[in-house]
């Protein structure tokens, strides 16, 4: 199977070089210290705000989401509060998987890729990642493929939701993190071993799920701090898991052979979470944003008091299960907008927060909004600027510095035919340390917990490329939208001349560059009326959700 020109693209969802490289070196993954230092390694700039859902649209496409479309896990739906999941057949650019099966002819095997499904008819064959309803769902292409998989590996799991454990069962949650990647793992060797390939794409996401639960606990075992002793019966786990990543990728790279070029690569990067920023209470007491706090006080002591039973009853496993199996929620009720712009009070509302994720604030505007009351133009940008006067004043409540690290207007951001889809304002506070909240609450900010979770994203994510042609011992500097571009170099294959990245030529040896020249073509974006169109049933819609909840972005 060893043959010139082959890319191997693994994905570590959350993946940080302030992680990896420290248990690199400290013998914790020994083969990655190997690949390190005959590798070319660097921080990879993620989208902002680093997002996983448009992080990884922008590594499938080469270009920022204002051109391919995905801006979070869920769309607005026109004249509507309805958010929906996105899909594949949202990612309106021409990607990695449709080119190089497709107009190039090439074979791609893409394995857990989030917003795949549905899987798209390839020259070779797709596992969907992230955003997959369930397994119930056709999941792979070929379909048969799923038997296959099932077979080998016994039923499939899509991930683990860490958000259905707590404190007090965060040993059970690493166990089943281990299991899950082992299977993971494990079918992705056979894959890439057993079948041909030009492009092999595998990413695992445990290592964002194990960070956004148990960073502190990371956090300890590289600065060598003595935590509880709940706590630090976990640090073995936590060892474990990162050594089985440690020596199944080393398999990985091992079986795609000599001749094969590998990038390690991850959708964002990871730190600390300080505290939650409570985003509509605050647009509230700015007085930009109006609901009855009464009606909000009321729900949100419901809302604690099933907090608390959930956490009890989740001690008791098959209870808990069992209750989990009750009919589904209908779809109005979840999904119109997560009920609580429901109880917003629209007509005395003039900005609004609608997602965890996104990270943004929208304008309430005539003529967009189902409600909208401002007016387009000179109103709609005096709003804007004073909005983002009074974010610049923002001040931590424990050192009063000031909060706002990424502060936009949509346009200066996004680019492209989809950049209006964008929030108005996109804002990022102390680089991550602060996250917004969209929840209707009295109070701007709330202590993290397992609930909040105690990590979360960073835009300097990892690259490592390693093997074929890769020049040993460089430090390179990517953007998540230079990975497309490079792997279409590698393959040759002709470079949409708009797409965003460029060729990381940086980390390739002269000789080996010497041998190729890159190709273009004119723009390659899909035209949205021509492209496929996938809707979700409702069930499956309220499925998504609930998996996002459950992942800690809802």
């Amino acid at each position: 199977m060893s043959r010139r020109n082959r890319v191997l693209v693994i994905g570590l969802d959350g993946a940080s070089l302030n992680v990896i490289l420290p248990f690199a070196q400290n013998g914790i993954m020994p083969r990655m210290k190997e690949i390190v230092e005959q590798g070319a390694v660097g921080p990879l700039m993620s989208v902002t705000p680093p997002v996983t859902g448009p992080a990884w649209a922008s590594f499938l496409t080469g270009r920022q989401p204002g051109k391919h479309g995905v801006f979070d896990f869920v769309k607005a739906t026109p004249g509507s509060l309805i958010r929906k999941p996105v899909n594949y057949t949202d990612i309106k650019a021409s990607n990695l998987i449709s080119l190089i099966s497709g107009e190039a002819g090439k074979t791609v095997c893409s394995f857990n890729v989030p917003i795949t499904y549905p899987p798209p008819v390839v020259n070779g064959f797709v596992v969907t990642g992230m955003l997959t309803p369930d397994t119930d769902a056709t999941f792979t292409y070929p379909e048969s493929l799923k038997q296959q998989l099932e077979t080998r590996f016994g039923p499939y799991v899509l991930d683990v939701f860490w958000q259905r454990f707590t404190d007090n069962t965060a040993e059970q949650f690493l166990n089943e993190l281990i299991d899950y990647e082992k299977q993971k793992l494990g079918a992705a060797k056979e894959l890439l071993s057993q079948r041909e390939w030009d492009l092999f794409i595998a990413v695992f996401t445990g290592t964002d799920r194990i960070q956004h639960a148990l960073w502190h606990v990371i956090e300890a075992i590289l600065d060598g701090k003595t935590l509880s002793p709940k706590e630090e019966r976990l640090k073995p786990l936590i060892r474990d898991y990162y050594a089985l990543i440690d020596r199944s990728l080393a398999d990985l790279v091992d079986a795609a052979g000599e001749e094969t070029t590998v990038f390690f690569m991850s959708d964002h990067g990871f730190g600390s979470l300080n505290k939650k920023f409570l985003v509509n209470a605050w647009l509230r007491q700015k007085g930009w944003l109006s609901y009855d706090l009464e009606q909000i006080r009321k729900i949100n002591r419901r809302q604690s008091f099933k907090k608390i039973l959930k956490q009890n009853l989740m001690r008791f496993p098959v209870v808990y299960n069992l209750l989990r199996k009750k009919g589904p929620v209908s779809l109005e009720k979840r999904m119109n907008t997560y009920q609580f712009l429901n109880l917003i009070q629209w007509p005395h509302s003039t900005a609004y927060s609608v997602s965890n994720t996104e990270q943004g604030i929208y304008i309430n505007l005539k003529g967009r909004e189902p409600y909208g009351i401002v007016n387009p133009g000179i109103e709609y940008e005096n709003l804007r600027d004073d909005i983002m006067d009074a974010l610049r004043t923002l001040r931590a409540p424990t050192d009063g510095r000031q909060l706002v690290s990424h502060l936009y207007r949509k346009e200066e951001l996004y680019q492209g035919p989809h950049k209006d889809n964008a929030p108005d304002i996109v804002f990022f506070l102390s680089d991550g340390e602060y996250l917004a909240d969209v929840r209707l609450t009295e109070h701007l900010w709330e202590e993290v917990s397992w609930t909040t979770g105690r990590g979360t994203h960073r835009k300097e994510g990892l690259f490592i490329a390693y093997g074929h042609g890769v020049r040993k011992g460089t430090r390179v500097d990517a953007n998540i939208v230079d990975l497309a571009p490079t792997v279409l170099f590698l393959l040759d294959i002709p470079i949409s001349q708009d797409i965003d990245g460029t060729i990381l030529d940086s980390v390739f040896e002269e000789e080996f560059l010497n041998q190729k020249a890159p190709q273009y073509a004119v723009a390659g974006n899909r035209a949205e009326e021509e492209s496929e169109v996938f809707s979700l049933s409702e069930k499956e819609e309220e499925k998504v959700i609930q998996q996002l909840a459950d992942l800690g972005y809802m």
